[in-house]
């Protein structure tokens, strides 16, 4: 069990030696994925921990997709969209203090 979470970490520590953009995603989504699996098959899950990673697979999911659609199109297809869910993000944001 507790190899889960080397293995997944082993995967992030590999993303900062590898360039290639769709290699560094799906590497990030095979990590977060794993760190589902070992948090979620604890005594008791930490949904927290659940949560957030199963948000970086969604958001791993969206670039890999939008960068798969741009190198077969050359065109960004979810450019508007991303865009779009950054100003939301930074609007929400925006509004809360760090210190």
């Amino acid at each position: 069990m507790e190899s889960l979470i080397n293995i997944a970490n082993l995967l992030y520590i590999l993303t900062y030696f590898v360039q290639d953009l769709l290699r560094i995603r799906f590497l990030t989504l095979v990590g977060s994925a794993m760190l589902v699996v070992y948090f979620s098959l604890q005594p008791e899950p930490v949904m927290a921990l659940i949560y957030w990673n199963v948000f970086f697979i969604l958001l791993n999911i969206f670039q890999l997709a939008r960068l798969v659609a741009q190198q077969r199109t050359g065109a960004d297809l979810f450019g508007p969209l991303a865009s779009r869910i950054g100003e939301e993000i930074r609007r929400l944001t925006g509004s809360l203090r760090l210190d």
